[in-house]
């Protein structure tokens, strides 16, 4: 992905700045820098926002937020159209505190 966007950027112009790993890890990051994930979950570390890319679907993508301490969204709004549309959304289905469960 480096070595793409170095080349558009000289055939295009193109100006990028990426962000640093450890502010906003992503999959790549919680596959292969252990330390920074028991930070995490210790609560020593708490990145600014974390994307699950580099994980094979999306079930094991919320199982890994879960795991991890990384999950606010109560349960019945895990589906769409389980949420009441009478209700103020967040109050229905944000948790204050982090909804944690073991999966492996």
């Amino acid at each position: 992905l480096t070595a793409f966007i170095t080349e558009h950027s000289s055939l295009f112009g193109t100006r990028v700045k990426t962000l640093d790993g450890s502010t906003f890890p992503g999959g790549y990051h919680y596959h292969r820098q252990k330390s920074l994930m028991e930070d995490i979950v210790k609560g020593t570390y708490v990145p600014w926002l974390f994307h699950m890319s580099w994980t094979k679907n999306k079930d094991n993508k919320l199982k890994f937020f879960k795991q991890m301490g990384l999950w606010y969204l109560k349960e019945q709004c895990e589906v769409y159209e389980n949420i009441s549309q009478n209700t103020n959304m967040m109050e229905q289905c944000c948790s204050v505190e982090p909804i944690i469960s073991c999966h492996y």
